[in-house]
């Protein structure tokens, strides 16, 4: 079947079964739609019946509520005509009348008798109360500071005079009600209207959860007064009774028959500011649990809720019932849901039936359909096994391909044995590739390696590995193994790259030389730095010693001797200066030839070794510094010649190479000049070739061990590069690579002659060697100069200044390059140039290789002498800076 058959069945079948089942899903879609209808309209009438049924119980809870404040109030009422009916009420007829009421009634907190006092009755009242037996009392207030006080004079007071009960409270009489605002407010409406009056939301801290109450007052005016108008009821008020009452209980007390479970009542003071209104909040659960009030009342009067307004002593209160989830969740039934379950179930039976029959009628035409695709399937399949065979053979065709173009080895086994391999493969082993095949794996891993690469065939290890495997001709090379098992025909092989990493290997370890050398170096630069300033007085002492006077020729002798010790000294420095990071070659176009000669001349005078020189016609010149590369060169003949202390033949060659990157060498491309140094003594064993470059190493008897390690650190340094192949009982073999120059030779000019060079003029010398100072101050005089010192640069910068300001000024500065603790050469002239932009200044170091010896001029500096130095040299170089 083609694809646009396939599309085009499908598209048939789509739509076909639409057109066979539409009566089928039009019945379920209609029943359905039926049962959902006939569920929501038997929730709605629920939820209807819930709301009803809730308004009814809560509108009883709130008339319950109402009786029980106008309870409260009436027996506030009832205190009142028991004033109104006694001549004088005594404080022990108020307190049992009050006992009584409050038995009657555990919402009271508190009733109190508070009478209006006029300023000139205020004394005789506090004292009357006073022989009653309250010995502290007086009419109080609370100040700003919040500490109860004596009231202050105004025109009346309306102090707490009677109060019930009086245990816990006796700090409450005296206090004047009328100094608390919402009192106050409460008292002004009742004595201007004659009725009860209540305060806005108070706190009883006398009970440990705080809870919230309700001051009531009603005035008590003169027997048989006009209180017709405000004006007389205000003159004529005798007092207040006043009770206090506690929400909560007053709430509860009210719902104490009724039970409400699962309402939750807000009670509110809509008189109150926004912030007080909510009096009291109480949840009622069918099971124990903390319930915080919602304080959101938009949120609150969402869903079900009733509510209702009613006055209670000159406020607007209000209470609103709202249902919890449990009193809605037990109203309901399951009736809905019945309906719902009922009306799924009758129409599941009618899609059934249909379905049934619908099924029989399909089942009998995909008979006859299966038939006729059966022979078109079958069909279709042979081509496609004939396409993925052919797609499989063209997969393996080009799988082979790329396995014989791989640079790396590849091969595959089958439980550790190969199975194929390809060129590389065999090559890198030395086999051909019929040798490889069913030869086990473990035979090509080197003895101590192969528990480890058969662990990982075995565990199906896929991750790259470092391993050393063996060549047919037995010879040890270290690889990078990364294999993968994999599935073929039902078969588990083994899939398997192998990278030779011998070339790799030597690269590392030439890194790895070139970071100890570096640290080495560090070292290095610093005691040739301090052992060349010792030399500079050592050296200048001798030469002086041999300026002073006459002496016999055995001292003479003596000190020619010295000498020649301080300059064989001095290139000892110049030895370590080699590893330092400072220590870079002075480079200038040499013949090689000529170098190589010259050196090896020198280096086997004496010897019984015979050395042929065999030179290339194209050999090119070299940028090198001389000194640097005859004392790489010299190492390695005299390794050479003592290599062969019986006599011997040495081999040296010099020609030219060009390097790519097919040579697997440390260097860039281009050409370079090849010297390779070959002995006839015993060769090195093989597991010292690797760290005979390594400072103090060595295998003699006698030597430093410093000397490969400095051909090395030479050679690299000029961008070359050395290796060594050695082979016990035949030899050692040195092959140096330096680039080759461009520029031609120059033409050469002979010596001249050494003299002293003597002067005049005044010389500032600069240096926090003391020793050196001395040696110095004593060359120059015997030059001709006068000295002064400064052991560093900002002394110097003050004696210079000094002079120049005498009039005496400086004709030359000698300044030591590194002071340790202060100002050193490189700052001291940059201050001297502000002074003096024609200061004649020459720089000194015992790091002769320092960056600033080199480029002097940059700095500002006319002129540079390396330590140690000769009188000879001091005259030379100060003869050249004074005189331009």
């Amino acid at each position: 079947m083609t694809h646009q058959e396939k599309i085009a069945s499908n598209g048939y079948g789509i739509f076909g079964f639409m057109h066979q089942y539409v009566v089928l899903i039009v019945a379920a879609c209609l029943g359905i739609a039926l049962s959902l209808f006939l569920f929501n309209t038997s929730r709605t009438w629920e939820n209807k019946k819930i709301q009803a049924e809730f308004e009814r119980i809560a509108a009883d809870h709130i008339s319950a509520f109402r009786k029980t404040i106008q309870i409260n109030l009436h027996e506030l009422d009832a205190l009142h005509a028991f004033y109104l009916g006694s001549e004088k009420v005594e404080r022990l007829e108020f307190r049992k009348f009050a006992e009584h009421m409050m038995v009657e009634n555990p919402s009271v907190q508190a009733l109190e008798w508070i009478p209006r006092v006029l300023q000139k009755e205020r004394i005789v009242f506090e004292e009357t109360a006073r022989r009653e037996g309250f010995q502290d009392f007086e009419i109080s207030e609370i100040n700003a500071a919040g500490k109860r006080v004596r009231a202050g004079r105004r025109d009346e007071y309306f102090p707490v005079y009677f109060l019930e009960p009086l245990k816990g409270n006796e700090r409450v009489l005296g206090f004047d009600a009328a100094t608390r605002p919402a009192r106050l407010e409460a008292m002004n409406l009742a004595a201007d209207t004659g009725k009860t009056a209540a305060t806005r939301r108070i706190h009883l801290v006398q009970i440990k959860e705080e809870e919230s109450a309700i001051r009531v007052f009603h005035p008590v005016f003169r027997k048989d007064a006009e209180v017709d108008t405000v004006e007389f009821r205000r003159a004529n008020l005798s007092g207040f009774v006043a009770g206090v009452y506690r929400v909560g209980d007053m709430l509860k007390n009210s719902l104490i028959f009724s039970h409400p479970q699962g309402i939750d009542i807000y009670l509110y003071d809509d008189s109150a500011p926004a912030d007080e209104r909510l009096l009291y909040f109480h949840a009622f659960r069918t099971r124990k649990e903390s319930v915080q009030p919602v304080t959101d009342e938009t949120q609150l009067k969402s869903g079900i809720c009733y509510e209702e307004r009613f006055d209670v002593a000159g406020r607007t209160w209000r209470m609103l019932c709202r249902p919890t989830p449990d009193y809605v969740h037990a109203a309901r039934t399951w009736e809905p849901w019945g309906i719902l379950a009922a009306g799924l179930i009758f129409t599941a039976l009618i899609c059934g039936y249909l379905l049934l029959n619908l099924v029989r009628m399909a089942q009998s035409r995909a008979h006859t359909e299966t038939l006729t695709k059966a022979k078109q399937e079958l069909e279709h399949e042979i081509i496609e096994r004939k396409e993925a065979e052919e797609v499989l053979r063209e997969s393996e065709e080009r799988f082979r391909q790329l396995t014989e173009a791989a640079f790396d080895g590849i091969a595959l086994s089958e439980e550790g044995r190969l199975l194929k391999v390809n060129e590389s493969f065999a090559a890198m082993f030395g086999y051909e590739m019929s040798e490889l095949k069913g030869m086990p794996v473990s035979g090509l891993a080197a003895p101590e390696f192969r528990d480890d690469v058969m662990q990982k065939i075995r565990s199906g290890y896929d991750r790259p590995y470092e391993s050393v495997c063996v060549r047919k001709n037995r010879e040890t090379f270290p690889v990078e193994v990364c294999g993968k098992t994999v599935r073929s025909k039902g078969r588990m092989l083994r899939l398997t790259s192998v990278r030779d990493m011998t070339e790799r290997k030597k690269l590392e370890d030439e890194l790895l030389k070139s970071e100890k050398l570096e640290s080495l170096g560090v070292l290095a630069g610093g005691l040739a730095h301090d052992f060349n300033n010792l030399l500079t007085a050592i050296l200048g002492n001798i030469d002086l010693a041999a300026l002073v006077g006459k002496m016999d020729e055995k001292t003479s002798e003596i000190l020619k001797d010295a000498k020649n010790a301080s300059l064989r000294a001095r290139d000892l420095t110049q030895q370590l200066l080699t590893f330092s990071k400072g220590g870079a070659p002075v480079r200038k176009t040499t013949s090689i030839r000529r170098l190589v000669e010259d050196t090896v001349t020198f280096a086997l005078r004496g010897s019984n070794v015979k050395c042929d020189m065999v030179f290339s016609d194209d050999l090119r010149a070299v940028d090198a510094d001389e000194g640097q590369i005859s004392q790489a060169i010299g190492n390695l003949i005299i390794n050479a010649d003592q290599a062969m202390p019986e006599g011997g033949k040495i081999q040296v060659r010099a020609d030219m190479i060009k390097i790519d990157p097919e040579n697997f060498m440390p260097l860039r491309q281009g050409d370079y000049i090849r010297i390779s140094i070959q002995d006839q003594g015993g060769g090195i064993q093989n597991k010292y070739l690797d760290r005979i470059f390594d400072p103090y190493f060595t295998t003699k008897q006698k030597g430093s061990g410093l000397g490969l390690s400095m051909v090395y650190s030479i050679i690299k340094r000029h961008d070359g590069y050395v290796a060594v192949e050695s082979e016990l009982g035949v030899g050692s073999t040195f092959t140096i690579y330096l680039p080759a120059s461009h520029t031609k030779l120059p033409a050469e000019t002979g010596e001249q002659e050494e003299q002293i060079i003597k002067g005049k003029g005044r010389v500032l010398v600069m240096d926090d060697e003391e020793i050196v100072r001395k040696v110095v101050g004593e060359m120059l005089n015997h030059l001709g100069y006068e000295v002064c010192f400064a052991d560093e640069g900002s002394g110097a910068v003050d004696t210079y200044l000094r002079a120049r300001e005498a009039g005496e000024p400086f004709d030359a500065v000698i300044l030591d390059l590194t002071i340790p603790g202060g100002m050193g050469g490189k700052e001291t002239i940059a201050k001297l140039r502000e002074m003096d932009p024609d200061v004649k200044a020459v720089v000194s170091s015992g790091y002769a290789s320092d960056s600033i010896m080199s480029n002097y001029r940059e700095y500002g500096f006319r002129d540079v002498i390396a330590k140690p130095y000769k009188v000879q040299d001091l005259g030379r170089v100060l003869h050249q800076v004074i005189t331009n």
